[in-house]
């Protein structure tokens, strides 16, 4: 949306299921909010899930789930787009998530123009049951820029659950 009122396109969810197997990604996804100078739009839901019956989740790729950006000029109040869910869940009490060097989840607030506020940062969450979540890659939810001000904030949330049946 770059002209008029036009709003930023919606970002579609992307989804990785597994219900036996192991699940492997590299390169690049995204699910990002469309920038705009009237309606930047948010970032939306990337799902990878090891299911019931077994498998791990490996990754060296670059996820991003962001919000859209205002494009509007410094003065026009736009709000950015919030960023969105990038969640990495395994079912099975013998799975491990490893995020490997490189990696890089992201979940960003688009940045806000104006006296509007960037949108929020999203939310990243790992999700075990009772085995190890290894990251040497980054992880990124912040709360983007407002111009002409800057804020920025984190929300990143990482479980391991106790195993159903299994006393710590």
């Amino acid at each position: 949306g770059l002209t008029g009122l036009a709003t930023g396109g919606t970002a579609g969810s992307i989804t990785f299921q597994t219900d036996f197997g192991n699940i492997a990604l590299s390169g690049t996804i995204t699910a990002i909010g469309g920038d705009s100078i009237a309606v930047a739009r948010d970032g939306a839901t990337i799902l990878v899930s090891a299911g019931p019956s077994g498998g791990s989740i490996t990754s060296s790729a670059s996820i991003i789930a962001s919000g859209g950006a205002s494009r509007a000029n410094d003065s026009t109040n736009v709000t950015g787009g919030n960023g969105g869910t990038v969640t990495f869940e395994v079912l099975n009490v013998d799975g491990t998530i490893r995020l490997e060097n490189g990696s890089d989840l992201t979940a960003n607030g688009g940045k806000g123009t104006g006296g509007k506020a960037a949108g929020t940062g999203g939310v990243v969450i790992l999700t075990t049951l009772d085995r190890s979540v290894t990251i040497s890659g980054s992880i990124a939810a912040l709360w983007m820029e407002v111009t002409p001000l800057t804020s920025a904030a984190v929300d990143m949330r990482c479980w391991v659950a106790p195993a159903l049946g299994k006393s710590k």
